[in-house]
């Protein structure tokens, strides 16, 4: 996973995914593992940590990346709204 300097980025991650809702993790059992890697243990199936945070992060990035095209359509009917009026 790399440093411990990490582990509080990759915590925020996995807490701002959303990934919880799903119900598929035990959030609290995955930073723990990501606290255990940060600190050089490695947790077992560490294949499965790697693959949940790469879950996590794509989560993460579609959560931001869906609220910026929402933005950018409020604010393009808007425009559209403005110059038919």
């Amino acid at each position: 996973m790399g440093s411990p300097r990490n582990a509080s980025i990759v915590e925020k991650v996995v807490e701002d995914s959303g990934i919880d809702e799903f119900g598929i993790f035990d959030c609290d059992t995955l930073i723990n593992c990501v606290h255990q890697s940060a600190a050089g243990v490695e947790p077992r199936g560490s294949k499965s940590l790697r693959l949940s945070l790469y879950l996590a992060k794509w989560l993460a990035l579609n959560k931001v990346a869906g609220a910026r095209k929402l933005k950018r359509r409020l604010v393009c009917s808007a425009m559209i709204g403005e110059a038919a009026g």
